[in-house]
């Protein structure tokens, strides 16, 4: 890994750069979003540094494809998305307005996802590893 810093060094400072301007430009008052402008302008400069640039340049390291890194990202995504939408849908539903609906928001919202990724994103390998882990916890119970 020695000499492999330069580049991501300068990547870094280019989207610092860009992260700034976006911060101006998206902070503008004409566009009436003020703070959350700015935050946004961290997220996407963020975003294309670590999920576009930072893949792709460790697997030209690793010497990989170069889209070997991306299937993971997908499934993260793809998580996100479904965690995103079971929460939209239970906010639409439930006013949550003390600490006890919001813990059982939390744990409904939990047992979907478990299920959505133990079928949709876990793969044979990991579910075995998984299983192992709760095993062995158990015995050390018992």
């Amino acid at each position: 890994a020695a000499n492999k810093v330069k580049i991501p060094g300068i990547i870094t400072v280019v989207m610092g750069i860009i992260n700034v301007l976006l911060a101006v430009f998206l902070g503008w008052p004409a566009f009436k979003i003020g703070l959350v402008g700015i935050a946004l302008a961290g997220g996407i400069a963020l975003t294309l540094k670590n999920a576009i640039f930072t893949p792709i340049y460790g697997a030209q390291i690793l010497n990989r494809n170069k889209m070997i890194f991306f299937a993971p990202i997908l499934k993260g995504i793809i998580g996100f998305l479904a965690v995103w939408t079971i929460s939209y849908t239970i906010m639409r539903f439930i006013d949550i307005i003390n600490i006890y609906q919001l813990l059982e928001g939390f744990f409904c919202i939990s047992a979907v996802y478990l299920i959505f990724i133990w079928f949709f994103i876990i793969d044979s390998e990991d579910k075995k590893w998984l299983l192992s882990l709760v095993q062995n916890k158990l015995k050390g119970l018992a």
